[in-house]
């Protein structure tokens, strides 16, 4: 009889029998929520520190961290680079003000990077989040240096400067970046961009766009 351990903390696997232990591996899948690590939700409250604290409890493989509805998470978390991390807000609604929101911890930066230009950021996943600029935030999300990553039912509006903007460095490229199911407003004004992909140093290539609108905050 086969003995396993599984140790979800580390994700580390032991055990004794014929077993391929790296597609076991594959099938769990860590998932934590961003509360557990001193996360408010309130929108008032910078909770920056504690969504990096969940992205660090994750094993070297990735895993997901959720958020619940109805809250307001006030971020600046900087360039995430951990390989396959996902966040996923609970019931996602299309518009509705009972979504998850990020919202800008700092008005001048963006809320979140996926890569730094340096280290590629593979497989990150986002589901069921809206960021919202709230009209003064000037960046929502830069990507920089990712490969094969997907936002699916996502709002991205209110921002002064940019919603999204997509490059890459001179060493590490973007590519195969997948958006399904989202909407992008640019904040009115001459110096808003809703989305905007710069080829870069090296190069951005096969970004895909599958139900979605981009349109001007005034509709």
């Amino acid at each position: 009889m086969a003995i396993l351990e599984i140790q979800v903390a580390d994700g580390s696997f032991t055990g004794l029998g014929a077993r391929n232990w790296n597609n076991l591996r594959a099938k769990v899948i860590a998932t934590v929520a961003a509360e557990d690590f001193g996360a408010t939700g309130d929108g008032t409250t910078d909770d920056s520190a504690a969504v990096l604290l969940a992205i660090a409890s994750l094993p070297t493989t990735g895993g997901v961290i959720e958020f619940d509805q109805a809250s307001r998470y006030k971020l600046k978390l900087g360039a995430i680079t951990k390989q396959n991390v996902m966040f996923r807000g609970k019931n996602f609604v299309r518009n509705a003000a009972a979504n998850v929101q990020f919202v800008p911890a700092d008005n001048t930066d963006y809320i979140l990077q996926i890569g730094d230009g340096t280290t590629s950021c593979n497989g990150f996943r986002m589901e069921g989040i809206s960021m919202n600029g709230l009209g003064t935030g000037a960046k929502g999300m830069k990507i920089n240096g990712a490969d094969v990553c997907r936002y699916s039912s996502i709002t991205v509006g209110g921002f002064t400067t940019h919603g999204i903007y997509i490059t890459s460095s001179a060493t590490i490229s973007t590519q195969y970046q997948f958006f399904d199911g989202f909407e992008i407003q640019a904040q009115n004004g001459a110096s808003a961009i809703g989305l905007e992909i710069d080829y870069g140093s090296n190069f951005v290539a096969a970004i895909f766009f599958n139900n979605g609108l981009i349109t001007d905050q005034s509709g």
